[in-house]
């Protein structure tokens, strides 16, 4: 290595600490021409940075599987904050070389790759997106060969070049362009190794400006925002429904049945199913879940319950922990509380920003249309009682030895703000309910009435999918 690009080197390490400090996580995505050695690149940049603050990712070497959102790979294999991740070939590359597909697919795979990085981006992950080619290096390579593969060669490369010429102009967003290197040339390398160092310090300027205030706002604030929608929703449910518990009892069984065969089909069909509980502490989301699964085949299905986020999720974009649940083909997962926490405890606990709040809306309708694009059904449960009965099963459990447990101090002090609650779940029904994935509100003051309600839901939908299918 030369002396500039050894100092440059230098420089980017540096440049790795100070991201390590202020926790910003890069992402490298290395694309380029066939004739173009990568590994030699990749060898430049991280010669000098410390290998426990970055990792190599051979997409490769990912797992591949049709069945799945093509950029599921990419959420579950994303860097930590502080750390850096170099992708060798990536999902422009994987859509690029993918030539089976339709026009249209091509630009809905567009569309996800620009919400894709739009999302990471607005997270603070600085996204740098770097294209090489040798223009030099391939005429000397056309020379050598003999004449008559040299015709080939050149059609062939002629043909790549203009494809990804293509593909350049069509994801080269405002927000993330590409940044094209001509390696051939002596200085190609230093350039990559200051656009790098450039990008990293944009970063970490950007950083600096973010809104550092996480408390979204006192609650007359909110309730100017959501006036029009106060009383939208939830006030307007006839809560008193209810079924006998003999007729319930017969129901649970004949339904169960039915999701126990329907289960086998869906292993057939390798269609997945996504089930989401929301709703009000102590609305019954754990017996439902309970009925749900009581005939199911363990083997193939996850409940997931979803708390406060650790320090490794709180060190990933919000939506990475979910991502990494998605149902292969022909399974199922239920999720206890999931991703609308964003939306509703989050804001109201301070827990991120009102800029964060604001744009989680669009990202989960995003995630949802990309899960559903793969023969996938989400399904999502809102719980809803009234704060009489809230108070009643709270009452019960602090008296029942074997359901204290579940009452916690939080719970009571959540109680205290169910008012803004109401409006926050009242915008988030509004804004999420969309054709292909609505919320399906439960009237849930008769726990046998809701586990009823849930459970022909679930079975009709997959009725009907399988039947399309």
């Amino acid at each position: 290595m030369g002396n500039k690009k050894k100092e440059l080197a230098l420089e980017l390490s540096k440049v790795q600490r100070e991201c390590k400090d202020k926790k910003i996580p890069v992402m490298i995505v290395l694309e380029g021409l066939s004739v173009i050695d990568k590994g030699n690149v990749i060898n430049e940049i991280i010669e000098e940075l410390d290998p426990r603050g970055f990792q190599v990712i051979a997409s490769h070497k990912l797992p591949k599987d049709t069945h799945m959102p093509f950029l599921w790979k990419y959420w579950t294999c994303m860097p930590e904050k502080g750390k850096f991740h170099i992708y060798d070939k990536n999902w422009h590359g994987e859509c690029l070389r993918n030539r089976k597909v339709s026009r249209e697919e091509r630009l809905k795979s567009i569309e996800h790759i620009e919400n894709f990085e739009k999302q990471l981006i607005e997270d603070g992950v600085v996204v740098i997106k770097i294209f090489l080619y040798c223009e030099k290096e391939q005429f000397n390579l056309e020379k050598i060969r003999k004449d008559k593969h040299k015709e080939f060669f050149s059609k062939e490369y002629k043909k790549e070049k203009n494809r990804w010429n293509r593909w350049i102009q069509d994801t080269s967003f405002s927000f993330c362009n590409w940044h094209i290197v001509d390696v051939s040339k002596g200085q190609g390398k230093e350039l990559i190794l200051k656009h790098i160092m450039e990008k990293c310090k944009q970063g970490m300027e950007k950083e600096k400006t973010r809104e550092e205030k996480f408390i979204l706002a006192e609650e007359d604030e909110i309730k100017y925002d959501f006036k029009r929608i106060k009383e939208l929703c939830l006030a307007k449910i006839n809560l008193n429904k209810t079924v006998e518990k003999k007729y319930y009892k017969k129901q649970v069984k004949t339904l169960q049945k039915k999701l126990q065969k329907l289960q086998l089909q869906m292993k057939e069909k390798k269609l997945s199913l996504v089930i989401v509980l929301e709703g009000w502490d102590a609305a019954g989301k754990g017996g439902a879940i309970k009925r749900i699964t009581k005939c199911l085949d363990p083997r193939s299905y996850e409940v997931v319950p979803i708390s406060a986020p650790n320090d490794l999720e709180k060190s990933h974009h919000y939506l990475w922990r979910f991502w990494r649940h998605i149902p292969k083909p022909g399974y199922i997962t239920i999720f206890d509380r999931s991703w609308y926490g964003r939306v509703m405890v989050e804001p109201i606990e301070g827990l991120c920003t009102r800029e964060q709040w604001k744009r989680a809306y669009e990202e989960i309708n995003q995630m949802e249309q990309q899960w559903q694009e793969k023969n996938r059904v989400i399904l999502k449960f809102w719980l809803q009682i009234d704060k009489e009965e809230q108070k009643k099963r709270f009452l019960a459990r602090k008296n029942n030895p074997d359901k204290a447990w579940k009452l916690t101090k939080e719970d009571w002090r959540n109680r205290e703000k169910w008012d803004l609650y109401e409006v926050m779940v009242n915008k988030m029904l509004e804004k999420t309910s969309t054709i292909i994935s609505p919320w399906i509100i439960v009237e849930a003051n008769s726990k046998y009435y809701a586990r009823l309600k849930i459970l022909e839901n679930i079975v009709y939908q997959l009725e009907e999918q399988l039947w399309r299918n």
